[in-house]
């Protein structure tokens, strides 16, 4: 026992120093603008670069339903001097991705290729801001086709229809509404084009960059992006918390249930208990086939190895969504249920040392991989670059972790549950309860 007490001791001595050594370096970002436009980088010393512009043009902003979503699917269509058989065809022989993405907040353009080719890849992400073609034919022939595509994929994945209808039950309209563009909600050429003019301003997009020079960066900005036009930025309503329930049924012997608690706010930073709180619910195990030592692992194992029951906190700019997400067999998803509302009154009532120990350094770990994986970082850093002009920093982070106690993780799961749920029940739903059943 003392030998191991003595292997740990030493383990998180080396860890300290590592982190003290070279914790800073890694994970900040110099913050400034460039043509009129929030740019953040970082020079990590790897032989690629990644390369994100962040919109905030997701769909709480979005001027008529679907409309965000098929902005984004114009991303790398034909702009004013490139085909998008061009586009493709010139990334695919430098080496590169392209990549775009919808969020209930942002509109995220990106492209990862070898920091040599930062001057072709800054030029074409300025064009496909200022200068894409919204054409009649586009939206037919290629960017319905992709949104329909993943509007299907969601509606045959219960994790992304619990996910949207948790938020709608939430939130009902800005962060409350539908992710994707729908099929029976039309959407024109004419009102993509509009709310592109509206969306891609300077005031709303923030460049977020890894594995480049900061200088070539800031010139390569201003000479491509300097044709972006100024305009206003969109503005956060606040968002009000609602809860309620829902019931959708859906063919299959694997029930899904999900329950919404209001969360924090990402800005102008996420209270570390509540990432603690999320830590020690936990669910995923640290090893393979193992349920783990969190309490939700504990909580779905004691009913049923076929159950799983996971933790998330999702955050924005002016609030969050504290979720638990059970899943297994449908007849085992009431019991399941009841265990993970138990799971999070049992917080609320004591937290051991141990647990809380556990927890810190596993949000500890969270923070740090999260400022450390490039995709992972974008939309955190713009966000906070929009919001309010700095990019977010890990060590900050991890010294609120250090300082949180029992007390404040009880509280946080306590203020969960004075609140009126939100949940949803996808499956075989005549066998699933209601919340207050559990």
């Amino acid at each position: 026992m003392f030998a191991l007490n003595k292997q740990a001791t030493m383990l998180a001595a080396r860890r300290t120093m590592a982190t003290a050594a070279h914790g800073s370096a890694a994970s900040s970002f110099a913050v400034r603008k460039q043509a009129g436009i929030l740019v953040a980088s970082r020079d990590d010393g790897r032989p690629t670069t990644s390369l994100s512009v962040v919109i905030r043009a997701g769909s709480r902003f979005e001027s008529s339903p679907g409309v965000a979503h098929l902005l984004e699917k114009f991303a790398f269509q034909s702009t004013e001097k490139r085909s998008a058989l061009r586009i493709t065809r010139e990334a695919e022989l430098i080496g590169a991705t392209l990549s775009s993405q919808i969020t209930r907040e942002h509109i995220i353009l990106g492209a990862q290729f070898l920091r040599e080719d930062l001057p072709y890849f800054t030029q074409l992400l300025g064009e496909v801001l200022a200068h894409t073609k919204y054409t009649h034919y586009t939206l037919p022939e290629s960017v319905l086709p992709l949104a329909q595509v993943e509007y299907k994929a969601s509606q045959h994945s219960p994790p992304a229809l619990a996910a949207d209808t948790l938020h709608q039950l939430a939130f009902r309209r800005g962060l409350g509404n539908p992710l994707l563009a729908t099929p029976t909600v039309p959407v024109s050429t004419e009102q993509v084009a509009a709310y592109a003019k509206q969306s891609y301003v300077k005031e709303n997009i923030a460049i977020v960059a890894t594995g480049v020079d900061q200088a070539r960066l800031d010139q390569l900005v201003s000479e491509h992006f300097s044709s972006v036009p100024s305009g206003a930025q969109a503005q956060v309503s606040e968002s009000k918390y609602f809860g309620g329930e829902a019931r959708l049924p859906y063919r299959s012997s694997i029930g899904h249930f999900a329950i919404g608690f209001p969360g924090a706010a990402a800005s102008p930073h996420v209270p570390a208990e509540m990432a603690v709180l999320g830590a020690l619910l936990g669910g995923s195990s640290s090893i393979k086939w193992s349920p783990g030592n969190s309490i939700l692992g504990q909580a779905a194992a004691s009913v049923s190895p076929q159950i799983k029951a996971l933790a998330n906190h999702g955050t924005y700019t002016d609030t969050g969504l504290f979720s638990i997400y059970i899943m297994g067999p449908t007849a085992q998803i009431p019991q399941a249920a009841k265990a993970s509302v138990n799971a999070l009154k049992q917080i609320a009532s004591k937290v051991s040392a141990e647990d809380l120990k556990r927890a810190i350094a596993q949000a500890k770990f969270a923070a740090y991989a999260a400022a450390e994986e490039r995709t992972l970082s974008a939309e955190a850093v713009g966000r906070s670059l929009l919001a309010e002009g700095k990019a977010p920093a890990v060590e900050e982070t991890v010294q609120a972790l250090e300082k949180v106690t029992a007390d404040k993780v009880q509280k946080a799961a306590k203020k969960l549950l004075d609140n009126k749920p939100s949940v949803a029940a996808i499956g075989e739903t005549h066998k699933m309860p209601f919340f207050d059943e559990l």
